[in-house]
């Protein structure tokens, strides 16, 4: 096969020609072509072709991936999950290991980050929090170890004070509000009498 022709498209990609089994137009990134070396006029091989492609490719994925972090945080599952809708997975995965080699990716970080702004922000209990990191892809021994000796029992107390202080004579709507957020029943019983007997 032979490039016969290698331009500017858009940006940082060239538009290139191959011939030989027929004629195909191949869109590539500046910096891969130079890393191929590839030119107007050069014999390429199939694998070598493959092999410019298949870099480009996980290149553009990096390149998306790092948008998404950029973005917000995510755990590993949900960039690969994410990366899947655009790329083949094996790419996403080589994509994903990488920025976790590099830290950039780091579902123990992420956990960390979302247990604090989950108990101390949104006010949820262990147990919701422990379903919203589920749902995000979090590893189980993960989880455990991030939400060992999390204590939300002061952040319920202040979200009876803040938000159902005035609807405490309707004791099972609150309690079961309270409950959707992920604490116990027994928790939810304690603070209430704590409030009250506070309020006294």
């Amino acid at each position: 096969m032979i490039i016969t022709d290698i331009s500017p498209y858009k940006g940082k990609t060239l538009c290139m020609t191959v011939t030989g089994r027929g004629s195909a137009k191949i869109y590539i990134n500046t910096d891969i072509a130079a890393e191929h070396h590839l030119k107007k006029g050069m014999t390429i091989t199939a694998d070598e072709l493959r092999g410019a492609i298949a870099d480009n490719e996980r290149r553009r994925c990096m390149e998306w991936a790092l948008y998404l972090l950029d973005y917000r945080l995510r755990s590993r599952k949900e960039l690969f999950d994410k990366l899947c809708t655009k790329y083949k997975k094996p790419v996403a995965d080589a994509v994903c290991s990488r920025l976790e080699d590099e830290g950039v990716l780091d579902d123990r970080a992420y956990a960390e980050y979302l247990v604090n702004d989950m108990s101390k922000n949104r006010h949820y209990g262990v147990y919701r929090i422990k379903q919203e990191l589920y749902r995000r892809g979090i590893d189980a021994d993960i989880s455990a170890e991030v939400l060992t000796g999390t204590d939300t029992d002061e952040e319920l107390l202040d979200l009876i004070r803040r938000r159902y202080a005035d609807k405490l004579d309707s004791p099972d709507k609150v309690k079961s509000a309270l409950a959707r957020r992920g604490y116990t029943y027994a928790q939810i019983k304690q603070a209430i009498e704590v409030f009250r007997n506070a309020d006294e």
